[in-house]
């Protein structure tokens, strides 16, 4: 026995060094792999090493934990491929173990941490988990912030994610004010006639606008036109687009004098040098049109949304979103002048359009779905109009949720139907808690929301409970 243990322990620094030879080529093995971007190869390689690495080595050697940050670059590389391919949980498994080791070996205060939490929070979001994609990019942003300051190009894209998820979400108060800090940090550092900074002005116009911050959003609006008049002139594509948007803030804005002088302007400078068959030419008539269908002249704005609509048939065949789209502002004007059946005809066919691209632009198949809706309403088909209208609500429900001012919007012209086909119970239930998700994004100034106290006061009035009534209707003033 004596021997025996003698011979054990003369082999034990023989069996150490086998095994740290084993670690090592594991080890090496694991990088290779990594090299060649076969993550799950080299994070079983790695994990090996990690193993042979705990048993035969003191906690107290360097190489003790020599393959924990390259095992969470390989869960990292797996979760980026889970990612492609759009399986998103597993991804946010293999990014979640990763980011927990980056914790702890570095510690929150470093880019890879907040890169990881950055990954992180855009899986979230293609899940469809927007508030938890907020909250992780709320954490990035600090981070970045700490680690680089805010005239750091990266801390700037942080918040420019940030504006996005917020805007998916439909919080568009939240989604400017990032925006709105994003521009100036453009404009200080790179300069007012910077691409991005006009990028980023123009973005910022567009959410002031949707808001119905009008005079905001013509303002920077008009900064952006003249810089690029100056810098790229009236021939250049880009300028000629936002020249269009300028014209659409006045017509938001209801401004239609003003409106009118810019689109036509616009419209000339496109068929100038652009050419009469250009996509630009397409959607001037387009915006044109509408400008006139918002001032009422609607004989006018037909003709426009015809021109715009055969050519857009020139340039794209009819089986695409542009065309569809013409299609729902033309079948827009028929509805204004009491051709509910034309309007649903054109509808109709903007609809099948859209249908087939719904999953390439989505949110035009639920505008042509409510607007059908709408159509069918103005014709008394109140049960196909609830259909319709249900089905754009759940879709949008699935794909954003309905803490949003447009499932709100829907949720409006539901009640509407439900009011108009009798069903006053169902449109007050459905109105009071639409009302209660608008108090997140509407004061109660705003038109939307004035709107569906006057419908709530209506459907109460309808039901014959008219204290209710009274009491809406009073708020909606």
């Amino acid at each position: 026995m004596k021997h025996l243990l003698t011979l054990i322990i003369a082999l034990m620094p023989l069996c150490a060094l086998s095994q740290t030879s084993e670690s090592n080529n594991y080890f090496n093995q694991g990088q290779a792999y990594f090299g060649q971007q076969k993550y799950a190869e080299a994070l079983a390689c790695l994990e090996k090493c990690d193993s042979l690495d705990k048993i035969q080595l003191d906690p107290s050697n360097q190489n003790y934990s020599r393959a924990e940050y390259p095992i969470a670059m390989c869960r990292r590389g797996i979760a980026n491929q889970l990612g492609e391919q759009g399986n998103y949980d597993e991804a946010i498994k293999q990014e979640t173990l990763a980011i927990a080791t980056i914790k702890k070996l570095t510690g929150e205060d470093n880019i890879d941490y907040a890169d990881a939490i950055n990954i992180l929070a855009t899986f979230y979001f293609y899940i469809g988990d927007i508030d938890e994609a907020i909250r992780l990019q709320h954490e990035v942003v600090g981070i970045v912030k700490k680690i680089t300051g805010e005239d750091n190009p990266t801390y700037v894209n942080t918040l420019t994610r940030l504006t996005w998820y917020y805007e998916r979400k439909g919080n568009i108060v939240e989604a400017t004010k990032y925006r709105a800090i994003a521009t100036e940090l453009l404009r200080k550092n790179c300069g007012e006639e910077n691409e991005e900074y006009l990028h980023s002005m123009c973005d910022l116009a567009t959410k002031h606008n949707f808001t119905g911050n009008f005079a905001e959003a013509i303002r920077i609006q008009s900064i952006v036109v003249d810089t690029q008049k100056k810098t790229l002139g009236e021939s250049n594509a880009e300028y000629l687009y936002n020249l269009r948007l300028l014209a659409r803030y006045y017509k938001d804005k209801e401004d239609y004098t003003e409106a009118i002088r810019l689109q036509k302007q616009q419209t000339q400078l496109a068929q100038k040098y652009l050419g009469e068959e250009s996509a630009e030419y397409a959607a001037a008539l387009n915006d044109l049109g509408l400008c006139y269908h918002d001032l009422g002249d609607n004989d006018e704005a037909i003709r426009l949304l015809n021109m715009a609509m055969e050519l857009q048939k020139k340039l794209t065949g009819e089986d695409n979103l542009d065309y569809s789209a013409i299609l729902n502002n033309l079948a827009e004007c028929y509805s204004a002048t009491n051709k509910p059946s034309e309007a649903l005809k054109i509808g109709l066919r903007a609809l099948e359009i859209s249908e087939k691209h719904k999953d390439e632009r989505g949110i035009n198949y639920i505008y042509s779905l409510n607007n059908v809706a709408l159509y069918y309403s103005e014709l008394n088909q109140f049960d196909e109009a609830i259909r319709t209208t249900k089905t754009a609500m759940d879709i949008y429900k699935d794909a954003i949720g309905e803490d949003n001012p447009t499932y709100c919007m829907l949720a409006h012209n539901l009640a509407s139907s439900y009011m108009q086909a009798g069903k006053y119970a169902e449109a007050i239930r459905l109105l009071t808690k639409t009302m209660d998700i608008e108090k997140k994004f509407f004061s109660e100034g705003n038109l939307q929301y004035i709107a569906g106290n006057i419908v709530l006061s209506n459907c109460y009035l309808s039901d014959a409970q008219y204290d209710k009534a009274t009491d809406w209707f009073a708020q909606s003033f």
